[in-house]
């Protein structure tokens, strides 16, 4: 006979906890009608909710929770709502994040909102708004999972594409695994602000990106006459530009540095690649 094992505890008025395990007995009406793992949490406005059915469906929703409190690295701000509901029966779900004043590598806004969807083959980024004080952000795209084609990889050949995402490889294993695209939209943008943002947003561990990186810029300085087949090569050469001048001291050149840019910007960017393809922007 299946044992459901449950918990409640009070505390104040506003202080409760509660959790429902149901064993699996097996069967597929239990499947389809019972919660086999639930969890609630409430104290004073934090709000949290699991219902869990493995194979089946997971729910999740938070309200109200401080980041600060967690102590996850440099992350702040409070999460005024997140909810994800999944259904893997029929392949679909959706997502929704509030976040209120975040903060993360000093990289300050006044509210990020993220709406994203699934249904299927396909996973929609809706809507991510990123508001600063002076700056707003808009980020939508998709992200299309392999077809049938992909379904029957072998294991060893699954096992190197999970070592190469675990290597820092991320960004190549998911565009060898499907076709994406996104469209990035800035309304208006600070300088000041945006400065710990693309500090953040360079920061890649995939060596791929970085060789990448190089070889386009010892290309772009070809394309202006000058050649070199290495980086010790390309500053010689450099170097060698700068002949010995009493006119010309580099240690007397001030150029100023990326926190004493200022001023205000806008524009667009739309990218798609993947599916080993080619990566347009």
């Amino acid at each position: 006979m299946d044992c459901i094992s449950e918990l409640d505890a009070i505390g104040r008025p506003d202080e409760s906890l509660a959790v429902e395990v149901v064993p699996h007995s097996g069967s597929e009406e239990n499947l389809q009608n019972g919660k086999l793992f639930s969890f609630s949490l409430q104290k004073g406005k934090l709000k949290a909710n699991i219902c869990l059915r493995p194979l089946h469906s997971a729910i999740l929703e938070i309200r109200h929770l401080p980041l600060d409190e967690l102590e996850l690295a440099s992350l702040r701000g409070t999460i005024q709502r997140a909810e994800i509901q999944l259904n893997f029966l029929k392949r679909r779900g959706h997502g929704i994040l509030s976040v209120r004043r975040p903060k993360f590598s000093g990289v300050l806004g006044e509210v990020l909102d993220v709406v994203a969807r699934w249904s299927g083959d396909v996973i929609t980024l809706e809507k991510t708004v990123l508001e600063q004080i002076s700056s707003r952000y808009v980020l939508q795209g998709e992200y299309v999972l392999p077809g049938s084609r992909d379904s029957n990889l072998s294991e060893k050949g699954r096992g190197g594409l999970f070592k190469r995402a675990m290597t820092g490889h991320l960004g190549s294993v998911i565009s060898s695994m499907g076709r994406w695209r996104m469209r990035l939209d800035v309304p208006r943008a600070d300088v000041a602000e945006m400065l710990p943002l693309a500090r953040l947003l360079s920061r890649s561990t995939d060596p791929a990106v970085r060789f990448r990186s190089k070889d386009f810029f010892i290309q772009s300085l070809q394309s202006v006459g000058v050649y070199s087949e290495s980086l010790q090569d390309l500053l010689e050469v450099i170097h060698g530009h700068y002949t010995a001048s009493d006119d010309v001291v580099l240690e007397d050149l001030s150029l100023p540095g990326l926190a004493e840019l200022k001023g205000h910007w806008h524009g667009s960017l739309d990218a798609s690649g993947g599916g080993n393809g080619d990566t347009k922007v």
